[in-house]
């Protein structure tokens, strides 16, 4: 009898727990909902479950571009004394099958008339590599007077003059209080995109865009 009943009992067990983190799962994305609609509420911001505008409006970034499976959604959409901001979660998949990887992060973008800025994308330096990228002509604009900005982060840009004359001395030594994290940086004419490289708090928002704002008044 027993036998005939353990098994039973092991497909039941694993039935429940797949359930549970099918629950759990549900669960902790609807209280992130509910986060990221209170924080829209207190900023005065206007809040999207789903929100497929965001690619349509900005598809330009290199982040949105970037593998397959693309959605932004907790989305909070608003205008601050800078310009207009749009700021939440982004996921995408690289790789297929059991090779793939699922990308989330909390994204913020400020969106200005009142800067003019070259496409220029800026993240963390990984060593290794960078180095075998280096070789195969990947770009990374340097500094001679500021080796500590060219070891912590790659830069590159479509125009190398005019992102050099945008990455000043004030703007570098900004950015230094980045090094060693996973943070990213992309700029085109009137648009700032910016992210810590992981999702944030809700509850944390407007310390995200007091970050990009801190950004702009480098440029503006």
């Amino acid at each position: 009898m027993k036998d005939h009943t353990l098994p039973i009992v092991i497909i039941g067990s694993i039935v429940a727990l797949i359930a549970f983190i099918i629950w759990l799962l549900w669960y902790l994305a609807k209280r992130r909902r509910e986060a990221w609609m209170a924080a829209a509420d207190r900023l005065g911001f206007e809040y999207r479950r789903k929100d497929p505008g965001v690619l349509a409006e900005f598809g330009f970034f290199k982040l949105f571009q970037q593998g397959h499976s693309r959605k932004a959604y907790n989305i909070l959409r608003g205008r601050i004394r800078e310009g207009q901001v749009t700021l939440g979660d982004y996921r995408y998949t690289t790789g297929h099958g059991k090779h793939q990887q699922v990308h989330v992060q909390s994204i913020c973008v400020l969106r200005s008339k009142d800067i003019h800025l070259p496409h220029c994308f800026l993240r963390k330096q990984m060593r290794v590599f960078d180095f075998l990228g280096k070789l195969f002509g990947g770009q990374d604009i340097n500094f001679d007077e500021d080796p500590e900005f060219s070891k912590a982060f790659v830069l590159q840009g479509a125009d190398e003059l005019a992102t050099r004359q945008a990455f000043h001395t004030e703007a570098r030594q900004w950015f230094l209080r980045y090094r060693g994290q996973p943070v990213q940086l992309e700029c085109l004419n009137d648009c700032i995109l910016f992210h810590r490289g992981r999702t944030i708090k809700p509850e944390l928002a407007r310390e995200l865009i007091d970050e990009v704002t801190q950004i702009f008044h480098l440029w503006a």
